[in-house]
């Protein structure tokens, strides 16, 4: 392996064997070093980043990292969780509603549309 890791070697090796351009990657949030690094040389491949939301991971880090607009940030627990457990059915659409609208609009503030 030498001076790689094993994560490198393992990206090294799907790109060079995907003829159809079908190859994505999964990055955790938490590797924002990592991240900036692959986006930078690889903006077009997309990728799922979960780790935002319950694991708590840092948006504003993250999204000062990737230099790629092709992603998708995964916060599945942050938005159905933040609902209260006694809240009615309305109260629940509507904290849900506004926990992914505010992930979204942290997300749209970096990007440059």
């Amino acid at each position: 392996m030498g001076d790689k890791h094993l994560y490198e070697i393992i990206i090294e090796k799907s790109l060079s064997r995907d003829a159809n351009d079908n190859t994505g990657f999964v990055f955790g949030a938490n590797h924002t070093s990592e991240l900036n690094t692959f986006t930078s040389s690889h903006p077009d491949i997309p990728l799922l980043i979960p780790g935002i939301g319950a694991q708590e991971n840092d948006l504003v880090n993250l999204m000062k990292n990737i230099r790629s607009e092709n992603f998708l940030i995964n916060s599945s627990r942050g938005i159905i969780y933040s609902a209260s457990k006694d809240c009615g059915e309305n109260e629940f659409a509507d904290t849900v509603r506004e926990s992914a609208a505010q992930l979204n609009s942290g997300i749209n503030s970096y990007l440059n549309f």
